[in-house]
C-alpha cells in the first residue's frame, strides 16, 4: 500500500468478440478490416493473411490497387480498412461519365439551336442580296418575300417600297419621254 510491491494482475480477454466485429466490418460490401500490431503483425481476422500483408505493404513502389486506411486505437493497435480502388472510385467514375454525357449533349443542342438561328437570321439577308442583284440587273419587277417583324423585315419592307417606287418612276419618265417624242 504506499509504495509497496502487492502483486501482478492478469487478465484474459475472449478475443472472439473483437475479431466478430472486425470481421462484420465490410466497407461497399467487398472490403475488409483487420487489426495490426504497430510492427504490421496482423492480429485479427486471418482469413485474408496475404492479402493483408499486400495492404500493409501496398503502393510502396506507387502502384496501389487497394483504398487503406488506418486508425490507431487506444490500446495502441491499429484497426485497418481496405477497399478495393476500382471500387472506391466507381461512382466518381460514373459521375464523371455521366457529367461528359450531359456536356456532349448541351453541346450538340446548342450547335443545333445556334444553326437554326443562323438560318434563321441569314435566309432573309440572302434574299436581299438576290433582290439587290436583280435590280442591278434591270429587273424591276423583283417580290421580296421576307415574313419578319424584326430589323431585317423593316429593311426587306422598305427595299420592295424602293424598288416599286423607282419602277413607278422610272415608268412615268418612260412615258414622259415617249409623249414628248412625237
Amino acid at each position: 500500500v504506499q509504495g509497496e510491491f502487492i502483486g501482478v494482475l492478469g487478465m484474459d480477454v475472449d478475443f472472439s468478440r473483437v475479431e466478430e466485429l472486425v470481421h462484420s466490418i465490410r466497407p461497399y460490401e467487398v472490403g475488409y478490416a483487420f487489426l495490426a500490431k504497430d510492427d504490421g503483425t496482423i492480429v485479427c481476422n486471418l482469413t485474408h493473411t496475404e492479402e493483408m500483408e499486400e495492404a500493409v505493404n501496398d503502393g510502396q513502389d506507387g502502384t496501389r490497387k487497394n483504398e487503406v486506411k488506418s486508425k490507431t486505437l487506444i490500446n495502441g493497435m491499429k484497426l485497418v480498412v481496405v477497399v478495393p480502388k476500382h471500387v472506391v472510385h466507381k461512382e466518381r467514375n460514373e459521375l464523371l461519365r455521366d457529367m461528359l454525357i450531359n456536356v456532349i449533349f448541351v453541346i450538340v443542342v446548342m450547335v443545333i439551336c445556334t444553326t437554326i438561328i443562323t438560318k434563321k437570321m441569314v435566309s432573309p439577308i440572302k434574299k436581299l442580296q438576290v433582290a439587290t442583284e436583280q435590280i442591278l440587273n434591270e429587273n424591276l419587277d423583283v417580290k421580296i418575300d421576307v415574313n419578319s417583324k424584326d430589323e431585317i423585315g423593316a429593311l426587306a419592307n422598305n427595299f420592295q417600297k424602293m424598288t416599286d417606287s423607282l419602277k413607278e418612276k422610272i415608268s412615268r419618265i418612260n412615258d414622259m419621254a415617249f409623249v414628248d417624242s412625237l
